[in-house]
């Protein structure tokens, strides 16, 4: 009797490693607005983090991991150097570099308070990318409903939210992302459908 047991274990065992390895290797399907999003705001962070201010003057639009720069930039090598830097982000598949070169040239750094405000705006814009991104990978989908704003280290998060839950863990995930201050939580809860 004890053979014929541990001959059935074996047996089970082995028609089981198959399942399992099958079910090991599904994949979780993400909303390809979603992924594009979270590309969307990877690549708007990386931007500002190594190109700085004249990051803030490039567009972009992510469809399907297919990448547009366009905008108008100070420094041509800002330009050059945008195009290696949204490359350089995973499910980025391809990119077009429209960026254009505005005239003038980038005036000298100091204490210039047009310089100081565009270095302002670049922190608040690298804080409601790094918020928004990790509203993404929090709460999925939804936080395509949320609108991020950041204002010197305060993120305002307006918008819907399908429930007081999700609401809630938008808020938390703001308060929890380095840089943020204080969170102003002016998110609408959408009505129960019947």
């Amino acid at each position: 009797m004890k053979i014929e047991k541990g001959f059935l274990a074996v047996i089970l065992l082995a028609l089981a490693i198959p399942a399992l390895a099958a079910a090991a290797a599904t994949t979780i399907t993400v909303d390809p607005r979603v992924r594009d999003a979270m590309t969307n705001f990877q690549i708007r962070a990386a931007l500002l983090d190594k190109l700085g201010t004249d990051a803030l003057h490039i567009h972009i639009d992510v469809h399907g991991g297919a990448v547009k720069l366009t905008g108008a930039v100070e420094k041509s090598d800002t330009r050059d150097r945008a195009r290696g830097i949204a490359s350089s982000i995973d499910g980025v598949t391809r990119v077009e570099n429209d960026i254009a070169l505005r005239g003038g040239g980038t005036p000298p750094s100091g204490a210039n308070p047009k310089i100081e405000n565009l270095e302002k705006q670049a922190r608040d814009a690298l804080l409601e990318a790094s918020v928004a991104a990790r509203l993404l990978g929090e709460i999925g989908r939804h936080a395509l409903d949320v609108k991020v704003e950041a204002r010197s280290g305060v993120v305002t998060l307006s918008g819907t939210a399908p429930n007081a839950a999700y609401r809630d863990m938008a808020v938390q995930t703001a308060n929890r992302t380095k840089g943020v201050a204080r969170v102003v939580d002016s998110i609408r809860v959408a009505p129960e459908k019947h």
